[in-house]
């Protein structure tokens, strides 16, 4: 049919569709043909047929993973469109860019993107569209486990579906409602979602959305270790890939398989898989995965106990992860090849890759910290200019309300009753002003005060100390405990609420580092009032820590006395109540003092103190807590409990 079709507008329209045909089976073919389709636009001068192909072109180049390029062809797009003036090919193009930002983590402009195209949708009534484009934001707060404001973009998806009579689209949106479920632990309704979808993607003969709930089941079953249930939908999704040829899941679903495995210690078919993927990782030039699988070799050899190789392929991961400059990873890859020179009794290498991973990990700190401050210091600075706004008009809706009010006079009674209201309206808006700006700088506060150097250094020679002593698994479980504490603080600490779960994992984890320093560590526990379900329990971030480190730093003094830290949970009338109890020397006994002879007073609880001030403020609550000296039958120091008053609020 190509080659009888004149080399006209129908052409270009032609190769475009031939294009679009190979997008996710072939994206070398789709580029072939969306090249010779733009060609072809650009020499006869068909603006339509430019847009088409280059939007074909990024599309691909997106497929394989070369982001950048996308994003040249997707600019180019814009440029053309602007002229044609096309508002829903200009939507289209906003969502695709978002979409590149959204694969490179740059989730603030991929929202603006995905925000701005869903306007021009909704204005145009655009449903089709807008499914795509609610799908797009709930992802993006699913991604910073934002879940109750991604389930509230997913149930608009499911709305429109619902109301349009539309199976096909609500496929997707099922199986990312089940991610929810599986995030807040709750895996019979993950399951109960995401077969739904399987379901509907079968009944609507969309086999690559049946292999997308396959795989998202196999998901579901590795979180609750059930993994002879994992390979089974594993490989079940990847027949349905490979017959697809949908590279990109095809390698997704061949490393999770080899992750499996090689956690079952069947390390020989771990690296069959791990091997099987590169191939295809290298064909289509995606070099993030890539190096993910040259780690993921490095270390299913290094379990064998083939330490060459496993040097080999770890060295191979950290030169492309450098190449790509993902630092995360090369986080991730470093405390593999710190175990693995230990294994061998390296030891300067050993230091010589400590020093990197701490210098790496103050990197990462820096950048991170850096850019939340920036993005708060910027809302800071929004709120402020929006209050002198806001008070501009209230004082313009006052003078208008004066007048108003002397042309009424012969409703005098009506006008002070109305006036009354009005006032009362702006000071609560006032109000509200003053106190969101106050929140602000308090988060501000609270997120440099959250990053402990010298913690940070505690850690990394605890570390140290464990290498020298080659205890390999123990500083492998460290190196692990550290590397997941330092990510929670940070994404965590661009949230005002998380899960209650959250919050206890970031403590656990805070206490078994401590403890690593001491040489009689002391117990703790946690005790969760039944009916309390912390999954969708929502507390502030880091809200209990500064009163576990109070406990473990000055507390735990006596040598002779085993610590102990009990964490309780429940709730009282319309609060959650949370106590840290320690048994400790106590307050009495810590005589803590500076210059002057006044008891230094920790930041941590005082900007706790703030906080729970805010909060106090802003929800209309009583937030507070009282702090309780312990004493034995002898009257003697026994210990201190914090009693801490939070509103008891549920997410999803």
């Amino acid at each position: 049919m190509l080659q009888t079709t004149k080399v006209d507008t129908s052409r270009a329209k032609l190769l475009y569709k031939i294009s679009n045909a190979y997008l996710y089976t072939k994206p070398n073919k789709s580029i072939e043909y969306a090249k010779q389709g733009l060609s072809l636009s650009e020499k006869i001068g068909y603006k339509k047929g430019q847009n088409i192909c280059l939007d074909a072109l990024g599309q691909s180049y997106a497929q394989m993973g070369k982001y950048d390029t996308a994003m040249i062809c997707f600019e180019k797009c814009y440029e053309i469109i602007k002229d044609l003036k096309d508002s829903i090919d200009i939507a289209t193009t906003f969502n695709n860019m978002g979409v590149i930002y959204y694969n490179c983590r740059d989730y603030k402009k991929a929202l603006a993107l995905f925000e701005k195209a869903d306007r021009i949708y909704e204005s145009r009534n655009e449903k089709g569209s807008l499914i795509n484009g609610y799908n797009n934001i709930g992802n993006i707060y699913l991604s910073q486990a934002e879940y109750p404001v991604a389930l509230e973009y997913y149930l608009k998806v499911c709305r429109i579906c619902e109301e349009e009579k539309n199976e096909k689209d609500i496929v997707c949106t099922l199986i990312n409602i089940g991610y929810i479920y599986v995030q807040l632990k709750q895996y019979d309704k993950a399951k109960q979602c995401v077969l739904d979808a399987k379901v509907k993607a079968a009944k609507a003969n969309n086999l690559l959305d049946v292999g997308n709930a396959l795989h998202a089941l196999s998901s579901i079953y590795a979180n609750e270790r059930d993994f002879k249930n994992t390979i089974k939908y594993l490989k079940e999704a990847k027949a349905i890939f490979d017959e697809m040829q949908s590279q990109y899941d095809q390698i997704t679903v061949i490393q999770n398989l080899g992750s499996i495995y090689n956690q079952l210690g069947e390390n020989e078919k771990a690296l069959k898989y791990f091997n099987s993927a590169l191939p295809i990782a290298q064909k289509i030039g995606d070099n993030q995965l890539i190096s993910a699988l040259y780690g993921n070799i490095g270390a299913a050899y290094s379990d064998k106990g083939d330490f060459r190789k496993a040097k080999e392929y770890m060295l191979k991961s950290e030169k492309l992860f450098k190449e790509i400059n993902d630092k995360l990873s090369l986080l991730g890859i470093s405390e593999n090849i710190i175990v693995l020179y230990a294994r061998i009794n390296q030891p300067d290498s050993v230091k010589k890759y400590l020093d990197k991973y701490k210098q790496l990990q103050d990197t990462i700190y820096n950048e991170k910290n850096s850019k939340a401050v920036a993005e708060m210091q910027t809302k800071y600075e929004t709120e402020k200019k929006d209050k002198e706004i806001l008070a501009l008009s209230l004082e313009a809706e006052k003078k208008k309300n004066t007048i108003w009010a002397i042309a009424a006079g012969s409703s005098l009674l009506l006008v002070v009753l109305l006036s009354g209201f009005v006032v009362f309206r702006n000071k609560k808006k006032r109000e509200q002003a003053v106190l969101s700006l106050m929140a602000s700088e308090s988060d501000m506060k609270a997120l440099r005060a959250q990053l402990n150097p010298h913690f940070m250094f505690n850690c990394i020679h605890t570390i140290n100390g464990l290498l020298n002593e080659l205890k390999i698994q123990e500083s492998r479980t460290c190196l692990d405990k550290f590397s997941n504490l330092t990510r929670s603080v940070l994404e965590n600490s661009k949230k005002r609420e998380i899960p209650l779960s959250d919050e206890l994992e970031t403590l656990r984890l805070y206490m078994d580092l401590e403890n690593m320093r001491f040489i009689r560590p002391f117990q703790y526990e946690f005790i969760i009032e039944p009916g309390i379900v912390p999954e969708t329990t929502l507390v502030p971030p880091l809200i209990l820590q500064p009163f576990v480190e109070n406990s473990i730093k000055h507390g735990f003094r006596d040598p002779e006395k085993p610590g102990q830290l009990k964490i309780e949970i429940r709730t009282e009338n319309e609060s959650l109540v949370c106590s840290v109890e320690d048994n400790g020397v106590g307050r009495n006994t810590v005589n803590i003092k500076t210059g002057s002879g006044f008891k230094k007073e920790s930041l941590g609880i005082k900007l706790t103190e703030e906080r729970l001030d805010l909060i106090s403020k802003t929800k209309k609550t009583q937030s507070h807590f009282s702090i309780k000296d312990l004493v034995d039958g002898n009257n003697k120091p026994d210990g201190t409990r914090v009693e801490m008053y939070l509103p008891y609020e549920l997410s999803v």
